[in-house]
């Protein structure tokens, strides 16, 4: 069952190159992204997301923004706040297994979405407590 919730920390990133922040009212998560190269794509994010200690969780899910019925696959990190040189890292680790026009959105949860987003999808990665 997806959820619905209100979030405006995304930043899209079409190619390597362009990232642009995009604001929207509600992100509705939809499951899991799993399957052979996705899962290649997330042991590509590992490193990425190792390097930064501010990230507690990662997600590859299939959402919705808006009222809009497109399903998108974002990478949806525990983090505090955006960060672009993230977002680019992340675009340029993306654009290794995939072409465009195919894109990988990033969405910065809030303490709310990580309740919404663990009822369809489980983290690929868990930063282990020291």
């Amino acid at each position: 069952m997806p959820f619905r919730g209100r979030s405006s920390r995304i930043q899209l990133s079409r190619t390597p190159k362009a990232t642009k922040r995009l604001n929207v009212r509600t992100v509705e998560f939809v499951g899991e992204q799993d399957g052979p190269i996705e899962r290649e794509l997330k042991a590509r994010l590992l490193p990425l997301l190792l390097r930064d200690d501010r990230i507690g969780e990662a997600y590859l899910v299939r959402a919705t923004y808006d009222d809009d019925d497109q399903v998108v696959v974002v990478l949806a990190v525990d983090r505090d706040r955006p960060d672009s040189a993230f977002v680019d890292s992340v675009a340029a680790t993306f654009a290794t297994l995939f072409r465009y026009p195919e894109h990988l959105d990033t969405l910065f949860l809030k303490s709310s979405d990580k309740e919404r987003i663990r009822i369809v999808c489980r983290p690929f990665f868990i930063r282990a407590l020291e």
